[in-house]
């Protein structure tokens, strides 16, 4: 149960609440003051002490309630109710809630109730009764139930004022020390991260009794009948908006402080930043925040003796601020010692084991480097401190790693087998602890949902019996599925043993799905072609002759599909198959289907195009330079009558988009260019170029025309306008490697004079830059995959980081 809280009388009690406290004296944690503001702001990690590494402050008054059970109101840590581990969102303790020799919960880290070192001093309470109660304790004494505030002496003194200035009409005694008086199962509300609350004599709360501990499934126990809830509620608001909490003063002041620092090193005036830091410095020479915003600064500025000097002093000191941290990172990154990235982590992890953020940042900076053995171990650590199965899974994919980049398969599995084995025996334990309590709460569902089912009538009222016997029963109470009612799969009809008897069947079955399909899918049609090519690979490898069953198919597909620009390249593996006679039957099909051309529709055009790229493919050999010249005529005219096509007005295309003819216009040019290897007239090249100029001014989004024309331009040695199509296809990132060959074969023929081909000096560095940046970028990458558990992109990383690596490209452009 969770007090409802008005969100007016809060408002209005902040408005009249009192200046901020000072800073608590006894037990104040890392430094944090405490006030009755509204918190906020960024959590401080502790430096030192029996909780050093954990994180304090941050929390937001709005974020004050919890609920009746102690573990309740974080805002940050560990999930669940136990607070062993956790931080201090509002800066105190949380308490310690009873005489128990057992541990509440994990409260055994914060007793005994009178430790010294509490922040705010040794837990106390106030009895607070109502004033205006009296008159209805004839009709119920529970009205005249007390209430007690509990928490720390310091915030229950505060309390208390606050509370005989408040509007409650609240007769407040006086503090006394806590001393083990209250149970447990009378705290109604508990606040600020269970280290504060208020407790109802009357209530009797058995969900958070000690011999329930810790089991979350049950429910609170209700507020007793006769209550003023009036006076509770008002109770509840004061406390809430009144409560000390950790004060947000100190980090605003901080980024105050260095907002001057980061607005220069933003807007690149580094010598302002530099000019800054050292004002500050003189007042605190010893701010590991301001040092290393300096050492930034000198970086930029060109000053890399300077900023590697107090890089070198910071480092030294063995710096654990978050913030000191993250800009440490980034001035070894440009310094380019990324391995001493991971040894500060390390050491920052060393000093605060229980530090979780930091130690999954250690795991990412090993990461970073390709450091897959220690990353495993950090990632165990870190899953037997916290008990989060993403970290295991952290752990399991850096054992893969390892095995995949220990110079081989067989050798990195053999090797790392051991590792993988525990890795997966303590994942499948936590899958298999998973799962009973899956099964637990599922029974638990079915017996709440057989108590409360209807019970038929004496006339045989509920469910049908076919409804009924479908249900699993046991028999005779034992737990046993009565294996007459269990529900019996359906027997499938085994496939046929005989190889023929097989292909017939899948023929079959092939032929029914392709008349389903229809001419909306092509599946069914692929994978009879598919069935024909292998059965006559079979046939011919046993000598046996074959049938004419893939020409018929062939053709078929061909009648069904060939309006679809897909159509020529799904057919050409069938088609390479085919025999020296079935491939005349072949071309004169296709000539048939030229004869019946259509150029008026989109569709036409398009079965066009797969004719003549058929019709090349098929009729490679015996090919000469007149029947190269014919299909270039034949393949231009078919191009400019098409062309209109692109223009009609059902098909008015925008700039941006290709036109339908556009595969005539390549085809006219490879056989020109094919002419040009036959007889190398270079006037076939320069008849080339004509064609795909004027298509591109056609089309101006065609990549093809586009790389045509570069080849074409290098072999005539015209670099200039090669260079001009090169970057008009505006090739970025990893394209470059893929396509820069293009323009940067070759490089002993370009001119390095002035009026030269400079520009080719320029793309070799622009086409190296996806070389530099892979490192860096691509282990960002791996880290995002781990940080959003996309395990089955990290090896793609990885590999396309190695691909990057060893690319031949990659060592043509350095030379």
């Amino acid at each position: 149960m969770s007090l409802a809280q008005s969100s007016t009388d809060v408002q209005q009690q902040r408005e009249k609440r009192a200046p901020k406290a000072k800073p608590t004296a006894s037990g104040s944690n890392d430094g944090v003051s405490y006030g009755r503001g509204n918190g906020g702001g960024q959590p401080k990690t502790i430096g030192s002490g029996k909780f050093s590494g954990r994180q304090v402050g941050g929390g937001r008054r709005d974020q004050i309630w919890g609920t009746a059970f102690y573990g309740s109101g974080y805002t940050y840590s560990n999930p669940g109710s136990s607070v062993v581990g956790r931080g201090f969102p509002f800066g105190y303790w949380p308490m310690c809630p009873g005489p128990y020799t057992y541990p509440y919960y994990g409260s055994q880290e914060f007793c005994p109730w009178d430790a010294s070192d509490r922040p705010g001093g040794v837990l106390s309470y106030v009895q607070v009764n109502c004033g205006a109660c009296t008159a209805a304790a004839s009709t119920n004494p529970n009205s005249l139930a007390a209430f007690y505030v509990v928490g720390d002496k310091e915030s229950v003194n505060d309390m208390a004022t606050q509370l005989r200035e408040s509007p409650c009409n609240a007769d407040v005694g006086a503090v006394t020390d806590f001393n083990n008086s209250i149970p447990v199962e009378q705290y109604l509300q508990f606040y600020r991260a269970s280290s504060f609350a208020l407790a109802l004599s009357s209530y009797q709360n058995v969900a958070a009794n000690v011999s329930n501990a810790p089991d979350l499934g049950q429910l609170p126990a209700a507020i007793p009948d006769g209550t003023n809830t009036t006076f509770l509620s008002c109770l509840n608001n004061a406390i809430g908006s009144q409560l000390l909490i950790a004060n947000a003063s100190d980090t605003l002041v901080e980024q105050r402080k260095l907002k001057p620092i980061y607005d220069a090193l933003d807007s690149g005036s580094y010598k302002a930043a530099i000019q800054t830091c050292n004002k500050l410095l003189k007042k605190q020479p010893q701010h590991e925040t301001i040092r290393a915003l300096k050492s930034l600064a000198l970086l930029r500025a060109n000053k890399a003796e300077e900023a590697i000097q107090l890089c070198d002093e910071i480092l030294a000191s063995k710096p654990t601020d978050d913030t000191v941290l993250g800009i440490m990172q980034h001035v070894l990154k440009h310094l380019d010692r990324t391995p001493e990235i991971t040894a500060m982590f390390e050491d920052a992890f060393k000093k605060q084991p229980g530090n979780e953020e930091l130690g999954a940042q250690t795991f990412m900076s090993h990461i970073r480097v390709g450091s897959w053995k220690n990353a495993q171990v950090i990632a165990l650590k870190l899953f037997k401190s916290f008990k989060q199965p993403k970290y295991l899974f952290w752990s399991i994919m850096s054992a893969v790693l390892q095995a995949q980049n220990a110079g081989g398969v067989n050798p990195g599995m053999t090797d790392n087998a051991p590792i993988l084995n525990r890795n997966w025996i303590t994942f499948l334990s936590l899958i298999d602890s998973t799962f009973d309590v899956i099964k637990l709460n599922e029974s638990q569902s079915k017996s709440e949902t057989d108590s409360v089912a209807p019970a038929t009538d004496s006339e045989g009222a509920g469910p049908p019996p076919s409804e009924a016997k479908s249900t699993p029963t046991s028999t005779e109470g034992n737990g046993e599925v009565d294996p007459e009612l269990t529900p019996k799969p359906t027997p499938h009809p085994e496939l046929p043993l005989e190889p023929q008897a097989l292909i017939d069947g899948l023929r079959e079955l092939f032929e029914r799905l392709a008349k389903e399909d229809g001419l909306k899918e092509r599946g069914g049609h692929l994978a009879s072609l598919q069935l024909e090519k292998r059965v006559r690979a079979r046939e011919e490898g046993q000598g046996n002759s074959v049938s004419d069953t893939l020409i018929s198919l062939i053709k078929q597909y061909f009648n069904n599909f060939s309006d679809k620009t897909c159509c020529f390249e799904d057919l050409k593996p069938y088609v390479a198959s085919l025999k020296d006679d079935e491939l005349a039957s072949w071309l004169t099909f296709l000539k048939e289907q030229d004869d019946a051309r259509d150029l008026s529709t989109p569709a036409g055009l398009a079965r066009l195009i797969n004719v003549f790229k058929l019709q090349r493919f098929s009729s490679t050999s015996g090919r000469s330079e007149a029947n190269e010249q014919t299909d270039v005529a034949t393949y231009l005219k078919a191009y400019f009558e098409g062309l209109p096509v692109g223009k009609r007005p059902w098909k008015d295309l925008p700039e941006t988009e290709l036109q339908p003819a556009d595969d005539l216009a390549v085809l006219a040019a490879n056989a020109l260019v094919s002419a040009w290897v036959m007889t190398r007239k270079e006037t076939y090249l320069h008849q080339a170029l004509v064609v795909l100029e004027y298509a591109s001014s056609q089309s101006k989004q065609n990549y093809q025309f586009r790389v045509l024309a570069v080849r074409i331009y290098r072999l005539l040695a015209a670099n200039g306008p090669a260079l001009s199509h090169y970057r008009t296809m505006d090739v970025k990132q990893v394209q470059t490697d893929t396509l820069s060959h293009l323009i940067l074969s070759r490089g002993s023929t370009y001119s390095l004079a002035t009026v030269g081909d400079v520009g080719m000096t320029q793309e070799c560095i622009t086409a190296s830059d996806i070389y530099n940046q892979n490192s860096s970028d691509t282990a960002d990458m791996i880290i995002k995959a781990f940080q959003f558990e996309k395990y089955s992109q990290i090896t793609e990383f990885v590999e396309f980081e190695d691909r990057l690596d060893n690319s031949l490209q990659r060592d043509l452009t350095r030379l």
